[in-house]
């Protein structure tokens, strides 16, 4: 892991954009559950989801069990 991240070091480029991979956890919740799309819309102005963009500002720390953790918008 300390590897990966000395090369994201050396080879960002910024502004950089950053998109999730996986659903966040309440989006899961929500999709499990029979909660309105209205209801979803309303979550989502202030919970982030997989198809928002996030800004990438810098790198936190190495997590073992969830990886390079990062700060962003």
């Amino acid at each position: 892991m300390e590897k990966y991240l000395n090369y994201l070091k050396e080879h960002i480029e910024y502004p950089c954009h950053l998109m999730g991979t996986e659903n966040f956890i309440w989006v899961e919740d929500y999709f499990l559950s029979s909660e309105s799309k209205k209801e979803f819309k309303k979550l989502k102005k202030n919970l982030p989801s997989l198809i928002d963009t996030f800004k990438f500002f810098s790198f936190e720390e190495i997590d073992q069990g969830k990886g390079i953790l990062v700060n962003i918008q």
